[in-house]
C-alpha cells in the first residue's frame, strides 16, 4: 500500500490535497477554477519550506528519525472498543467504559497487552506500536480502549488526531494541555512546543497515542516531541497508509500490526449483540437466520460497517420483520465482502446516510463546519443547532441517535458512560462536505484547497487556515448572506467580522504572534442577529464598551484574557450560556435573570485578591440568577500552579440563593476552600454533579449532601486531615455513581447498604507517608458490591512500595472488582 501524497506535516506545511471523494460519493467530479496566481503559491511554499525547516532543530532527548540505531524496542496491537473517561454526568447516548464490551477480540486484545507490557517494571525500554489497516477495521477504538484501561498507569497520557493536513501548532499544543504541562508563552511556536513536551516528559512515565496518521512526515515532527529513556513509556500510533506504519516502525517491518477484517465468529457476535444487545445470537428468532447471515457476510468483517448496518435493524429490533432485514440486506453493497476496504466502507455509509430522517441528515450535515481531526463538545454542538433552528430546544437526542447508528465517534464520556464529545471518521467527513457542497448547505474554505468553486450565495461558510501564515478568502463569497461562520487561523487572515450582518453563529479560533497583542471585536455589536459566539483566542480581546446590541444572543463563550466586560452585559435578557474569564465583573451578570450556565475560568496572571473578590461578588448575586442549570469556575489549561493559590470562599458559602434548578456546582478544588459545606446545599433536589473543597471534612459536610435525590457524582477535596471518621452509612447517597475523594489521611468507613448505585470509586491520598508506615486505619470497601472500577492514587509512593500499601489500606471482598 502507498503513501498517499507527499509533503510535510509542518505547523502549515504544504501537504498535497487530499483526493477529492465527491467523485467516489456522487459520481460527479468537483469543478476547479483557474489556478491561483503563481505568486501566491509560491509565497506560500517559501513560508511552508522555512517553518518546516525551522522544525529540525531538535532536543537531544528526543526519539530521533533512525529508530533503530536508537536502540527503541517496538510491538504491535490488535482490535476493541471503548473511551477514555471524564467524571461529568450528561444526557446523550451511553457506551460502555468499562471495558466490558470488546466484543470477538478479546484474544487479540490479551496479545496486544502482553507485548505492550503494562505494568511490567522490568520492560523499562520505550515501546512504539504502529496499528496499520484499511479504513472500518478498529484501529481507533482499540488505541482509545487501551488508552482508557491502562492510562491510569502513567504520570502523563495524551490521545490526539491528527490529520491529512495537521496544523501542527494546535496539535502539540493539545499534547502538551493533555500532560499538563506548565503552560508556554502565548506566541509559542511548533519548536517551542516540542521543547516544552519534552522537558515535561522527560524521567516520567508516559502514554501516547497518535491517531489516523497520513504521512510520515507528519510522525518525523510529532514523535520529536517524545523524549527516549527508560521508563516504561508507551506509544500507540494509527494509520491506513503502510509507509507511514514503516516510518512509525524504524522501517522494521516485522514490528508492524497488520489488522484484518474479524473472522466469522467475530463478526456474528457483534452484529448479533449490537442488535439485540446482551442476549446475542440467542435473541434471534430462527425466521431470520439466513438472512442474518447474509447480512453479516456482506458486513465483510469491518467493525464499524457492522455496527452501522445493524443500527438499521435497531428500531424494531423486539418486533423484527421480515421484510425489512430483506430490504437491508438487497440494499448492501456487494463490494464489503469482496473488497472490504475503504471503497466498501463509503458505500455503506452513503446507505447509512441516505436511510437517515431528515432532520438527522442537517444536523449530521453541520459537523461539516469543522476541521477534521477536530474534537466537537456535544453541548457546544447542540447549542450551535439551537442557534441555527435546526432543533427546538436543547436536544441531545439528536446527538445520540447520530452517535448510536454510527455517524459520529465518541471521544470523551461520563462515569456512566454518556458521550460529552465526539469526532468524525475522515469518511464521513468526506461524505458530509460533498453533500453540503451539492446542497450548498456549508462551504469550507481550506488553505490546502485554494481552488474551491464558490456557489453565489453561501448560507454558512468554514474558514479552516490552520498553521497557515498567510492565505485569504475567496472574493467571490458573498459575505451579507453568511448565517454561520467558523474560522480557523491566523489573526491577520481573519475577515472583517461586521461585514457579515446576518450572522446567527460565529465561531473563532484565533492564533496570534507577537507582534499583535490583541484581537479587535469592539464592532461586534452590529450583528443584531447573532445568537452564538465562542471565541477561543491566545491575545487580549477588545469587545465593545456596549454589547446590548446583541439582543439575540443566547450563548457567548470566550477562551481568552479579556480587556474589560462590557458594562452593559446584564441587559442581555436572552443570554443563556455564559463562559467568562475570571477577571469578569461578576456583579455586572446580576440582571442575567434567564442565564442557565455560568462558567468563570481562572488565569494564572490574575491576583488571588481578584479572585477572592469575584467570589464574594458571585456570592451576593447567585440569588438573583435564579435559573442557573450550571455553575463552574475552573483554572485555564494545566498552567495554575495549584500548589501556591488557595482562596477563601466565605462569601460563597454564606450566601442564601434560590437555584431550584441547578444541577451542576464545580469550584476550583483545591483552590477555592468552603469552610464547610454550606447548609443551602441541602435545598438543591435537582443537584446531579458537585465538585467542592472544604478546608476539613466532618460527618456534618457529608449529611448535608447525603440526601439528595438527584447527586450521582460528587468529587470532594480536604485541604487538611480529618479530625474524625468518615462514616458513610446505608441512609444517604441513594443515587450516587461516582465518587472521589482527595485527602491526606483517610479516614473512611463504608457500611454496609453505602451508595448502593455507586460504580466507580476514586481515591486520592496526598501523604504516602502515611499509608507506607501504615499509619492509617484500613478502608473496608466490601459492602460496595455495585462498583465497576476502584481507582486509588498515592503521591508520592513509587511503583514498588504503592501495591504492598495498597493491601494494608484497602480490605475489598473478593468478588468485587481489583484495584487500579
Amino acid at each position: 500500500m502507498q503513501s498517499r501524497g507527499g509533503g510535510g506535516g509542518g505547523d502549515g506545511a504544504v501537504v498535497r490535497r487530499s483526493d477529492c471523494l465527491c467523485t467516489i460519493f456522487t459520481g460527479k467530479q468537483r469543478q476547479l477554477q483557474i489556478a491561483d496566481d503563481f505568486s501566491q503559491l509560491m509565497a506560500r511554499v517559501d513560508d511552508a519550506t522555512e517553518r518546516w525547516q525551522s522544525l529540525l532543530l531538535v532536543p537531544e532527548t528526543a526519539i530521533k528519525p533512525d529508530r533503530v540505531q536508537a536502540g527503541i524496542s517496538y510491538r504491535m496491537p490488535e482490535l476493541p472498543l471503548d473511551l477514555p473517561v471524564s467524571t461529568l454526568p450528561n444526557s446523550g447516548v451511553q457506551v460502555d467504559t468499562a471495558g466490558h464490551n470488546i466484543i470477538g477480540v478479546e484474544e487479540s486484545m490479551d496479545r496486544l497487552v502482553s507485548l505492550m507490557a503494562f505494568g511490567d517494571a522490568n520492560q523499562k525500554q520505550l515501546k512504539v506500536a504502529p496499528i496499520f489497516g484499511s479504513a472500518g477495521v478498529g484501529k481507533t477504538k482499540i488505541a482509545r480502549t487501551i488508552y482508557h484501561q491502562y492510562g491510569g498507569e502513567f504520570q502523563c497520557r495524551a490521545f490526539v488526531r491528527v490529520s491529512r493536513n495537521p496544523d501542527m501548532r494546535r496539535l502539540l499544543t493539545c499534547i502538551l494541555s493533555q500532560i499538563k504541562a506548565p503552560g508556554t508563552h502565548a506566541f509559542s511556536d511548533a519548536h517551542d512546543l516540542i521543547d516544552s513536551i519534552v522537558k515535561h516528559l522527560q524521567g516520567k512515565r508516559y502514554l501516547i497515542v497518535v491517531d489516523d496518521l497520513w504521512t510520515s512526515a507528519a510522525w518525523d515532527i510529532i514523535s520529536r516531541a517524545f523524549p527516549y529513556d527508560d521508563c516504561c513509556s508507551r506509544i500507540l500510533t494509527t494509520t491506513q497508509v503502510e509507509d507511514v506504519a514503516l516510518a512509525c516502525s524504524g522501517y522494521e517491518s516485522e514490528y508492524i500490526f497488520k489488522m484484518g477484517p474479524l473472522n466469522d465468529g467475530e463478526s456474528r457476535k457483534l452484529f448479533f449483540n449490537n442488535v439485540f444487545g446482551s442476549e446475542g445470537e440467542g435473541a434471534c428468532p430462527k425466521e431470520l437466520e439466513v438472512v442474518a447471515d447474509r447480512i453479516i457476510r456482506k458486513c465483510g468483517g469491518l467493525p464499524l460497517s457492522t455496527v452501522n448496518i445493524a443500527s438499521l435493524l435497531l428500531p424494531s429490533k423486539w418486533n423484527p420483520a421480515m421484510e425489512q432485514w430483506e430490504a437491508v440486506e438487497s440494499s448492501l453493497p456487494s463490494t464489503l465482502r469482496t473488497d472490504p476496504t475503504s471503497q466498501g466502507m463509503k458505500d455503506v455509509l452513503i446507505l447509512i446516510y441516505n436511510r437517515l430522517p431528515l432532520h438527522l441528515k442537517t444536523c449530521l450535515l453541520y459537523l461539516s463546519m469543522y476541521p477534521e481531526g477536530h474534537t466537537i463538545r456535544k453541548d457546544d454542538l447542540v447549542k450551535q443547532w439551537v442557534a441555527e433552528s435546526l432543533t427546538g430546544e436543547i436536544e441531545y437526542g439528536y446527538f445520540g441517535e447520530l452517535v448510536r447508528r454510527g455517524m459520529i465517534q465518541p471521544v470523551e464520556t461520563s462515569y456512566d458512560g454518556e458521550v460529552l464529545s465526539c469526532t468524525l471518521n475522515h469518511m464521513v467527513l468526506d461524505l458530509i462536505r460533498c453533500k453540503s457542497i451539492e446542497d450548498n448547505f456549508i462551504i469550507a474554505v481550506n488553505y490546502f484547497e485554494p481552488n474551491l468553486r464558490i456557489p453565489d450565495k453561501v448560507r454558512r461558510l468554514s474558514i479552516q487556515f490552520g498553521g497557515a501564515k498567510t492565505a485569504k478568502i475567496p472574493e467571490s463569497v458573498r459575505m451579507s448572506r453568511v448565517r454561520s461562520l467558523l474560522f480557523c487561523g491566523p489573526s491577520r487572515c481573519v475577515p472583517s467580522i461586521p461585514d457579515y450582518g446576518l450572522l446567527r453563529v460565529l465561531i473563532l479560533h484565533i492564533w496570534a504572534d507577537q507582534d499583535q497583542m490583541s484581537f479587535d471585536l469592539t464592532r461586534i455589536d452590529e450583528l443584531f442577529r447573532l445568537r452564538y459566539l465562542m471565541i477561543e483566542c491566545n491575545v487580549t480581546i477588545n469587545l465593545p464598551d456596549k454589547i446590548q446590541g446583541l439582543r439575540c444572543l443566547e450563548t457567548l463563550q470566550l477562551d481568552g484574557r479579556l480587556s474589560a466586560v462590557p458594562s452593559d452585559i446584564g441587559h442581555l435578557e436572552n443570554l443563556r450560556h455564559l463562559r467568562l474569564p475570571s477577571q469578569a465583573n461578576v456583579r455586572d451578570l446580576g440582571g442575567l435573570t434567564n442565564l442557565q450556565d455560568l462558567h468563570l475560568t481562572l488565569y494564572t496572571a490574575q491576583p488571588v485578591d481578584n479572585l477572592e473578590d469575584t467570589m464574594k461578588y458571585l456570592g451576593s448575586i447567585i440569588h438573583k440568577l435564579s435559573n442557573l442549570k450550571s455553575i463552574i469556575l475552573a483554572s485555564a489549561g494545566s498552567s495554575l500552579n495549584t500548589s501556591s493559590v488557595s482562596i477563601s470562599c466565605d462569601g460563597l458559602s454564606n450566601a442564601s440563593p434560590s437555584l431550584a434548578h441547578l444541577e451542576r456546582l464545580e469550584l476550583l478544588p483545591r483552590i477555592c476552600i468552603l469552610p464547610s459545606l454550606p447548609k443551602w446545599f441541602k435545598t438543591l433536589n435537582k443537584l446531579c454533579s458537585l465538585k467542592v473543597a472544604v478546608r476539613e471534612l466532618s460527618n456534618n459536610d457529608t449529611d448535608i449532601v447525603k440526601r439528595l435525590p438527584a447527586l450521582t457524582a460528587l468529587s470532594l477535596y480536604s485541604q487538611t486531615p480529618s479530625a474524625e471518621t468518615i462514616v458513610f452509612g446505608k441512609a444517604g447517597f441513594s443515587a450516587l455513581k461516582y465518587f472521589k475523594l482527595r485527602c491526606s489521611e483517610p479516614l473512611l468507613k463504608f457500611e454496609a447498604d453505602a451508595m448502593p448505585n455507586l460504580r466507580k470509586l476514586r481515591l486520592v491520598v496526598n501523604n504516602a507517608q502515611q499509608v507506607q508506615q501504615h499509619a492509617v486505619a484500613p478502608i473496608c470497601i466490601e459492602h460496595l458490591a455495585g462498583l465497576k472500577e476502584i481507582s486509588i492514587k498515592i503521591w508520592g509512593a513509587g511503583p514498588a512500595a504503592t501495591e504492598p500499601a495498597l493491601r494494608i489500606f484497602v480490605i475489598n471482598d473478593p468478588k468485587n472488582p481489583k484495584i487500579n
